[in-house]
C-alpha cells in the first residue's frame, strides 16, 4: 500500500495538492507501521490508545487504499455511516481493517466491488467486509486465520495478525460462512468507546438562604418557575395567586415580595398599601424583640 502511494507521488501526474495528500498518507501509515514494529519488540509506549469516530476511521482506510483499489479496478464502498460511534484503540482498528480490505481487494476481480457495512451491536461495533471474489471453501475456512494462504504472492500473515489484534482489543475477526458464489464475507467486532459522561451542573450557591419571599402570580407555570429558581438559591418561597390570598399573607414576615399586577388590577394601590401596612406591623414587632428581616417590595 505504501509503495503504491510512493509510486503515485513519483508519477509526475499528480497536482501539488495530490502530491501533498500522498505524502501525508505515506507519513501517517509509516508512523503506524513503526508503532507496530516497536510493539512487536516490547518497546514502552508503543500502544496508541487514542479513540476516534468509526466514520473517520473508515474514511481514513478507504482513502489510504484508494490507489490499490484504482489499480485493481475495484470499487471500495462504505455502505452507511454510523455518526457518533467511537472506537478505542483506533490505530489498531485501522490496521485490522486495512489488512481485511487488502485481502478483499486482492480476490475481487476487476470491475467488482468491496463493500464495508458497519452496524451497532450493543456495546460492540460490527463491521462486515464483503468481496465479490471466489469465496472460501469450507475445507479452508478453519485455516485462513492460521497463516495459510492460496493467494499468489500472499504470505498468510494479514488475516492472522488482524484477528490477533482484534482479540487483544476485546473484539474478534471471523469468516461468515456463506455460499462461495456470494464471495467472501468477514466480520470484525470491535468494542465501542464509552460515551463521555454528561457534564454535571455546578450546584447553585444558596445566596438566598434564610430569605423569605412572597410571590403573587396567577400564572401557574410562571409561579412554578419563580418558586424553583428562588428555592434553588435557598429562599423560602410563599406563592399566592389572588388578591384575597395576598391579604391573608400580608401580615407575615417577608424579606421581599414579587408582585404580578394582574391579580390586583382592581385595586393596585390598596393591595400595595395592605402589604406595606403588614410590613410596618412586622417592623413594630421587631422593635419589641421579635426577630425579623426588613421587607422590600418589588412590583412587576
Amino acid at each position: 500500500m505504501l509503495l503504491g502511494w510512493v509510486a503515485e507521488a513519483r508519477s509526475g501526474r499528480s497536482s501539488p495538492e495530490q502530491l501533498e495528500r500522498a505524502l501525508a498518507i505515506v507519513e501517517h501509515r509509516a508512523r503506524a507501521a513503526r508503532n507496530l514494529a516497536r510493539r512487536a519488540i516490547g518497546a514502552p509506549g508503543a500502544i496508541d490508545e487514542h479513540e476516534d469516530e468509526l466514520d473517520a476511521i473508515l474514511e481514513d482506510v478507504v482513502e489510504s487504499l484508494s490507489v490499490e483499489a484504482d489499480r485493481a479496478g475495484v470499487e471500495l464502498l462504505v455502505a452507511k455511516r454510523c455518526p457518533g460511534a467511537r472506537l478505542p484503540l483506533a490505530a489498531d482498528a485501522l490496521q485490522v481493517l486495512t489488512n481485511v480490505l487488502l485481502n478483499a481487494l486482492s480476490w475481487t476481480p476487476r470491475g467488482g466491488r468491496v463493500t464495508v457495512e458497519p452496524s451497532a451491536a450493543g456495546p460492540m461495533m460490527s463491521i462486515a467486509v464483503q468481496d465479490e471474489g471466489p469465496g472460501v471453501a469450507l475445507s479452508q475456512a478453519g485455516r485462513i486465520f492460521e497463516g495459510e494462504t492460496h493467494r499468489q504472492g500472499g504470505a498468510g500473515v494479514g488475516l492472522k495478525h488482524a484477528r490477533a489484534v482484534a482479540r487483544a482489543a476485546g473484539g474478534d475477526l471471523e469468516l461468515v460462512i456463506q455460499a462461495r458464489s456470494q464471495g467472501a464475507r468477514f466480520r470484525l467486532r470491535w468494542p465501542r468507546a464509552k460515551p463521555p459522561a454528561a457534564p454535571q451542573s455546578a450546584p447553585r450557591p444558596a445566596v438566598l438562604a434564610g430569605t423569605r419571599v412572597l410571590v403573587l402570580e396567577d400564572d401557574i407555570d410562571v409561579a412554578a418557575l419563580l418558586e424553583s429558581a428562588l428555592g434553588a438559591r435557598g429562599a423560602q418561597v410563599v406563592v399566592v395567586r389572588t388578591a384575597a390570598e395576598l391579604a391573608d399573607h400580608a401580615g407575615e414576615d417577608h424579606d421581599a415580595a414579587l408582585i404580578d399586577l394582574s391579580p390586583i388590577a382592581a385595586d393596585v394601590h390598596g393591595a400595595i398599601d395592605l402589604l406595606a401596612a403588614g410590613s410596618s406591623s412586622s417592623s413594630a414587632a421587631a422593635r419589641q424583640g421579635c426577630p425579623r428581616v426588613s421587607t422590600s417590595a418589588f412590583v412587576g
